[in-house]
């Protein structure tokens, strides 16, 4: 079988069990100067998608309230925000008494968006062949991502608690927010005089 036809099926095995895949991939003890490398390959991976369905897909209606990004200006945006990610909920774990690695949290958000990056293609094939099927599978990956990360999250801290992990994601979501705040203000900043 070939690395992607593994990955795909590591992929099926996370929806159908996440803690025992969770287990078993937090146990590869993978360093940062693996990781690290790898957000950034899932974060290229998505511009890339997101490329191809402004091409392939029928455009947006524009208004005067639409913000275009560029592709560099999207990198960042996509960067930022899953970089805050990681620090927002190895942070908000060790708050709730997690004793996780930061190396799993990263782990965990690299993962979650892989799954996403595929459901991502599908996306955009389903869009053009069945228009209602995409708004369905749409709605079912947004469940498996949360679905995922909170098994994930479980497992990475040693909480032995769903309702502690959950809360890890509610309250790193508002430290998401605040940082996403303040890497848009900065981009836009940064984009306004012309660099991006």
């Amino acid at each position: 079988m070939t690395e992607a036809g593994q990955m795909l099926r590591l992929m099926v095995a996370t929806v159908q069990d996440p803690p025992q895949v969770a287990r078993g991939m937090f146990g590869l003890g993978l360093p940062r100067s693996v990781l690290w490398p790898a957000l950034a390959l899932v974060v290229i991976l998505s511009v890339l998608l997101v490329a191809l369905a402004s091409i392939v897909l029928p455009p947006v209606p524009r208004t005067e309230s639409t913000i275009m990004l560029t592709p560099m200006s999207y990198t960042l945006i996509l960067a930022g925000l899953l970089t805050i990610s990681v620090f927002a909920l190895n942070g908000a774990a060790q708050m709730l008494g997690g004793h996780g690695r930061f190396e799993d949290s990263l782990l965990t958000v690299i993962w979650v968006t892989a799954i996403q990056v595929v459901a991502q293609a599908i996306q955009i094939v389903l869009t053009l062949a069945a228009p209602f099927l995409s708004v369905v599978f749409l709605t079912a990956t947004l469940v498996v991502s949360l679905w995922v990360l909170v098994h994930f999250i479980n497992e990475a801290h040693k909480f032995n608690s769903l309702g502690r992990a959950f809360m890890t994601i509610v309250v790193s979501v508002i430290g998401v927010i605040v940082g996403s705040t303040m890497l848009l203000s900065l981009i836009s900043a940064i984009a306004g005089r012309g660099v991006f």
